[in-house]
């Protein structure tokens, strides 16, 4: 119910609504080069990606990863009848 609501109010207000998978490794991929943390706990607030060297904090690279994992779900308008 939640999700219709906003992508209601999304459209009202002339907005992108997207919605990614929900288990999409959000917290743990690195924004920078996308290598997987797999060991990251929930007390992790703080991380340095292995392959790369980036420091992220937990939120704000989720925040990263979901805005990119919603801008890589588009929708192909390629083969859409006209």
């Amino acid at each position: 119910e939640f999700n219709r609501m906003l992508e209601y109010k999304a459209e009202w207000y002339g907005k992108n609504f997207k919605r990614i998978g929900r288990f999409e490794p959000s917290s743990k991929t690195c924004s920078n080069c996308g290598n997987i943390f797999k060991e990251m706990t929930l007390l992790d607030r703080i991380w340095n990606c292995e392959m790369c060297g980036a420091q992220h904090d937990r939120d704000e690279n989720a925040a990263k990863n979901i805005k990119n994992f919603g801008l890589k779900t588009e929708p192909s308008f390629a083969n859409v009848a006209q």
